[in-house]
């Protein structure tokens, strides 16, 4: 869906879907991270997105200590549950 970068509609609801490093999803088993935004709303899927994007890029973008999968899906729930209230 083209309303912003990772953002997709399935149903009536919105998920964001972010692709790993190679690095990372090799050594974790998975390509990519995707957390359902609880949301219908195109306005509030785009503000969601956004902060997790902004998360992401924060933390892929630093050296990434030995995460494990729980960790890092762990870390994108708080986040989007922090910017969700």
């Amino acid at each position: 869906m083209g309303i912003a970068t990772g953002l997709e509609r399935r149903g009536a609801v919105y998920y964001w879907r972010k692709r790993l490093p190679d690095t990372l999803a090799g050594r974790i088993g998975l390509a990519h991270v995707k957390l359902s935004l609880r949301t219908r709303e195109a306005q509030e899927a785009r503000y969601l997105g956004a902060c997790l994007n902004g998360m992401a890029a924060e933390l892929l973008m630093s050296e990434l200590p030995e995460i494990t999968r729980e960790q890092l899906q762990s870390l994108f729930r708080k986040t989007f549950e922090q910017h969700r209230r």
